[in-house]
């Protein structure tokens, strides 16, 4: 069953999507995203570093793309303190698998261009999901879009406490925050060297 909702209900919110669409099945993946958020008559503004076919733009209510990628290269990963990779370890062998580039920083400012959108269309909560999210219609209205307007952010755990100081990781392919928290933390970091670099614990 789906429910469509009146747009008072949540005039004040406002989905942000961010993309990279690059091949048949993540566009897929992103159109079952939107039609799904549609329900909610909340507006959809799509952001990212990668064109958007036509079609797409005209199903969400505002697009932003912004050329400029800023990935990190591999080779730049010495530059900025970064070591990271994925390896698979058993007594008979060890496989090392360097990531060739990091793509944080450039959702970092697809976030920053979005989110002063949003403070410019004068939205007071935003919904950002990245575009391979398909939530269940009825668990994400009640544990992010009902609950936003009583707290700063939601955000998806991995684990117990893993946003605390100690463990300071959570996910960020979904999470709601109020637009003038966002606007202010988005800020924290300006460059590519102050995001990745000088990390307590390393990247």
């Amino acid at each position: 069953i789906t429910i469509e909702y009146p747009k008072e209900k949540f005039e004040d919110h406002i989905f942000v999507i961010d993309c990279w669409i690059d091949t048949e099945s993540k566009e897929n993946s992103l159109i079952k995203l939107i039609k799904n958020l549609k329900t909610f008559n909340i507006p959809i503004l799509l952001t990212g570093h990668y064109p958007v076919k036509p079609e797409i733009q005209k199903m969400v209510d505002y697009f932003l793309y912004d050329k400029n990628n800023p990935i990190l290269l591999k080779d730049e990963f010495s530059l900025y303190g970064v070591g990271s990779g994925r390896w698979t370890d058993t007594n008979e062998y060890k496989i090392d698998n360097s990531y060739l580039f990091h793509h944080d920083y450039a959702i970092w400012e697809a976030m920053r261009n979005s989110f002063n959108f949003c403070k410019y269309l004068n939205k007071k909560y935003i919904h950002f999901l990245e575009y391979d999210n398909l939530p269940n219609q009825f668990q994400y209205k009640q544990s992010f879009l009902e609950r936003i307007e009583n707290f700063d952010a939601i955000i998806y755990q991995y684990t117990n406490d893993s946003n605390s100081d100690l463990d300071s990781y959570c996910s960020t392919y979904i999470f709601s925050i109020k637009t003038d928290l966002s606007v202010k933390l988005i800020d924290t970091y300006k460059s590519k060297y102050e995001y990745f670099a000088n990390k307590p614990r390393g990247y």
